[in-house]
């Protein structure tokens, strides 16, 4: 992914923009963006966690699918992924630092399909 960050006006003073692959999506740094559908790069983040979130929650899930996520830009990036494990979903905080180390911050159970991700 081709990253940058530049810095626009707006009326009401400066905001930020992210940029990935030539789509514009605006949000204020350090703020939650909308949900997305999953992207293959972070559907595999959330299977490196799986031991841990199985481990943090005492269940083995056979069924594990990533589904939707939201993300936060900070010294690194907060990955908030909505995993469905069966007969309900999960709600994940996956911090990946700037030299690409992954580690799961936070973990919610018993979440429905249509609970939406928020910060947590």
């Amino acid at each position: 992914l081709a990253m940058a960050w530049v810095s626009t006006q707006s009326t009401g003073g400066k905001h930020n923009s992210f940029f990935s692959n030539n789509k514009t999506m605006n949000r204020k740094a350090g703020g939650i963006g909308a949900e997305r559908n999953m992207e293959p790069e972070v559907k595999q983040i959330a299977f490196n966690v799986k031991k841990e979130v199985e481990a943090r929650l005492g269940k083995t899930f056979s069924v594990y699918e990533p589904i939707r996520y939201t993300s936060q830009v900070v010294a690194g990036v907060n990955y908030f992924v909505k995993v469905h494990v069966g007969g309900e979903f999960l709600h994940l905080r996956i911090y990946k630092d700037l030299k690409s180390h992954v580690q799961l911050a936070n973990v919610q159970a018993g979440k429905s399909a249509a609970d939406p991700i928020s910060y947590f």
